[in-house]
């Protein structure tokens, strides 16, 4: 469990953030924190980025479930890179 460095508040969420992103947002310049998804979001719309979550269910059961998440990850990018075109295009 995390602990977030603006809020306090403690969450389980694991999420990824483009790594140009973080260094905007990141609680320290240029070091590691943790920040809940709320206070992600809300750091980032501060300063003009809109996050687009996709939510996946991760199970640590067995490898089958790690090849089936890999799977589900790979489709995941898949729609987010058919989603910035479609706001390339907008």
């Amino acid at each position: 469990m995390e602990h977030c460095q603006d809020c306090g508040k403690k969450y389980n969420t694991v999420y990824t953030v483009p790594d140009d992103v973080w260094e905007k947002i990141t609680p320290e310049e240029g070091e590691d924190g943790f920040l809940c998804i709320e206070c992600a979001d809300k750091r980032a719309y501060n300063i003009g980025v809109v996050f687009f979550w996709c939510v996946s269910e991760i199970n640590r059961i067995n490898d089958k479930n790690v090849k089936n998440n890999a799977k589900i990850m790979e489709e995941m990018e898949l729609e987010i890179e058919q989603l910035k075109k479609l706001i390339q295009v907008n």
